[in-house]
């Protein structure tokens, strides 16, 4: 049970100046927040858990203010079309191939703005001829596939419609104006008069006008450079301070399930207990944390800030035959289930039901009795040492044979969040086939692309080293290695 005498008088302590208090819990001690919450009903909180999803714990303890801890992506120009009012395709310059009609897209999107001027015609009292507007933007967010935006421009001549990924960018905005302009001052009248001629030399011109402009230039191929990545985490931090010290009253961060916490929410509790007086209390289980909480940047944290505290809840329970007691139970599909969640480390039904090949409703009722019975929580194992239980229940006959399974089905789900773990599934069987060669490297890529949108450089650049080993490509290895000599001279602060 924890202390709440010694826990109240350390919030006393730090009531002014701010400070961090670490809970750790061993698994099956009562108390831990339960109690710190009652000592902070009068206080404004703002609490998460770092086990609940995979973005950093700020944006979802401060959830009004999620925007601010928002990485921004690099927009990634897919295609430009230029076409007339009516629709018409004049010419189309594209980055990725696809099965997509650009007539007809051209044509859709025509149709769909001139449905939504009529619209707003109609419904404010005008008509056609007392407006001039349009529809300008169409935009689509998908948690698989990001942002995707469709930035219409209109001239004297026609539409210009370019669709990229990420965030929205002014420097796109820019170049999509200046493009029309350039048109209509060099192209205009021969568009006017155009006769259907798709091979015309000036609509060549153009096309590579689009070419150099969107997809040359390399300005806009989606993918993040140091300088931005790092300007964007100094704004998240200026920002969190910012938001912090413009509160009224005193500012409290309650944080459960520490030892899954990810780089970039770790140094931002080191920048706040340095810039603001918020008093931050972190749980964590003893068991799960042995090594991780060992970590150097949380070595530095303590060591560095003078301000925290340790407090420590012990019990009598013993975590082995507590671990056994709960395991004997289980029936053969949740053996099997729980085989194929420990290699996937985690209890995604969709990633469940394709690599074991079953029913979304048989997976789901499985895992309701694995909650019930405390082996699942938050759509991951209750405790670690119950998946390293699982692990050792699968045998090196089955283990190939599950990697792959689980690899794959994450690989047809195209959920991004999921490129580190493909990547980790695919590399031991690497020179096994060419196919899984080729993927191991693609995913060890994305794996180090996602790393570093969360500042964990040092796991980033070990997936890239594992894709210089591996890849055939020279122009691609070259450009890995330049990244890497970069990210091994940035060190946690």
């Amino acid at each position: 049970m924890l202390d709440t005498n010694s826990v109240e008088k350390m919030i006393q302590d730090f009531r002014d100046s701010g400070g961090l208090i670490l809970i750790e819990k061993e698994v099956g001690a009562e108390g831990g927040l339960t109690d710190v919450r009652r000592l902070l009903e009068d206080r404004k909180i703002f609490e998460s858990s770092a086990a609940s999803t995979r973005d950093n714990i700020f944006s979802r303890a401060m959830h009004k203010h999620s925007n601010i801890f928002k990485i921004r992506t690099p927009p990634k120009i897919i295609t430009a079309y230029l076409s007339d009012m009516s629709g018409m395709l004049f010419c189309v310059a594209t980055r990725d191939k696809s099965d997509l009609d650009p007539d007809i897209f051209s044509g859709m999107l025509s149709a769909v703005s001139n449905f939504v001027n009529d619209s707003i015609q109609q419904w404010s009292g005008k008509s056609e001829e007392q407006g001039s507007g349009g529809l300008d933007a169409l935009s689509y967010k998908d948690d698989k596939l990001g942002n995707l935006t469709i930035r219409i421009c209109r001239g004297s001549f026609g539409v210009l419609i370019v669709t990229y990924k990420g965030d929205i960018s002014k420097d796109i905005e820019r170049d999509i104006q200046e493009t029309v302009d350039w048109v209509e001052e060099h192209h205009s009248g021969e568009l006017k008069n155009w006769d259907g001629d798709t091979d015309a030399d000036f609509l060549y011109e153009i096309k590579r006008y689009l070419y150099r402009t969107f997809l040359e230039s390399g300005r806009y191929d989606g993918k993040f450079d140091m300088e931005t990545l790092m300007e964007n985490k100094e704004e998240i931090k200026d920002n969190l301070v910012e938001k912090v010290n413009e509160q009224t009253g005193e500012f409290v961060f309650l944080f459960d399930d520490i030892q899954y916490i990810d780089p970039l929410s770790l140094e931002l509790l080191s920048h706040l207990l340095h810039n603001t007086t918020a008093l931050i209390i972190c749980q964590y289980e003893i068991d799960l944390l042995e090594e991780d909480l060992e970590n150097e940047g949380f070595k530095k944290l303590i060591e560095d800030t003078g301000r925290c505290r340790k407090i420590s809840i012990r019990s009598n329970v013993d975590i082995e035959e507590l671990i056994r007691s709960k395991l004997k139970g289980v029936d053969e599909d949740s053996l099997k289930l729980l085989k194929y969640a420990a290699v996937a480390d985690s209890f995604d039904t969709e990633v469940l039901t394709r690599a074991l090949k079953s029913k979304p409703k048989k997976i789901n009722k499985v895992v309701n009795n694995l909650e019930n019975v405390g082996i699942v929580k938050n759509d991951r194992f209750a405790n670690s040492r119950l998946r390293t239980r699982a692990m050792e229940y699968i045998s090196r006959k089955e283990q190939k044979m599950i990697d792959l399974r689980i690899a794959a089905a994450m690989i047809k789900i195209r959920d991004e969040s999921n490129n580190i773990r493909i990547a980790e599934l695919l590399l031991p069987y690497a020179d096994s086939k060419r196919i899984i060669r080729k993927k191991a490297v693609k995913y060890s890529i994305d794996a180090g692309d996602e790393l570093l949108r969360k500042f964990d450089i040092d796991r980033a650049t070990e997936f890239y080293n594992q894709a210089i080993t591996l890849d055939t490509n020279e122009k691609r290895k070259h450009s890995l290695l330049e990244k890497t000599l970069i990210l091994e001279s940035l060190t946690w602060k």
